[in-house]
């Protein structure tokens, strides 16, 4: 008899009955990611380039009005830009639900939750896209088949990595300044879908895991819109109370 780890998995039982979510059209689409954009990108966020005080680089998303990678999620080019993410709410009120929309709001928080954020994104082997631990297990049939792609194939392997689960942190200190929150960033829409079974590109996800603006006052990450509307006349609220 062959040993466990080398028995060959059990094909899918659902070939004939299988129905992706995306069309073929559409899973080649997004599986077709731009390799030279996320080394590019993953390369100056790891050298800190973005963060940099004396001459930082600004990031691909802040130099664009609208990223072409980001079109699909921009309401004023696609205006059903949100259709698809506010039919994937299951994961909206976990904790990384609840980090993305603080990251989107003048609430802003802290780099070492939103580090455990982005160390949640699990790459599907079959339909190429990434997702968060929880859209990952989602988009998964008990078959281990993903349910994205236009036909049945299992993923080589269902285990996640040991990856820490972010904390659920329900308030950070109260603002004293009205609180702003950015629903229709395009940014927002992306880790939405990100964290649900439907996942986004590989070079989506760079984009929108690396855009964050840091105030260097109170040390929040937010996103740049975010970070601009939570300053009072180009100031951190933090250091005027």
């Amino acid at each position: 008899m062959a040993p466990e780890k080398s028995r060959p998995r059990p094909k899918p039982h659902l070939t004939s009955e299988h129905q992706g979510f995306f069309t073929r059209e559409k899973n080649l689409q997004r599986a077709a990611y731009n390799a030279l954009i996320v080394y590019r990108i993953k390369d100056a966020y790891r050298r800190g380039r973005y963060r940099s005080r004396t001459k930082p680089l600004m990031h691909p998303v802040h130099r664009h009005k609208i990223h072409p990678l980001m079109q699909q999620w921009d309401v004023s080019v696609n205006p059903h830009a949100r259709n698809v993410a506010s039919q994937h709410l299951k994961f909206y009120d976990t904790a990384i639900g609840l980090a993305i929309r603080n990251l989107h709001s003048t609430r802003g928080i802290p780099i070492p939750l939103w580090r455990d954020v982005r160390a949640q994104g699990v790459i599907c082997s079959v339909c190429s896209c990434v997702f968060s631990c929880d859209g990952y297990t989602d988009h998964l049939s008990a078959e281990d088949v993903c349910r994205n792609w236009h036909a049945a194939q299992q993923v080589k392997n269902r285990n996640l990595p040991n990856k820490k689960t972010p904390a659920h942190t329900t308030e950070l200190e109260e603002s004293l300044h009205e609180e702003w929150f950015d629903s229709m960033a395009p940014t927002m829409t992306a880790l939405l879908e990100w964290n649900s079974r439907v996942g986004i590109p590989r070079d989506v996800w760079v984009l929108v895991s690396t855009s964050e603006k840091q105030c260097l006052d109170c040390n929040l990450v937010r996103s740049l819109q975010a970070h601009e509307h939570h300053l009072v006349h180009g100031v951190c609220p933090a250091t005027i109370l």
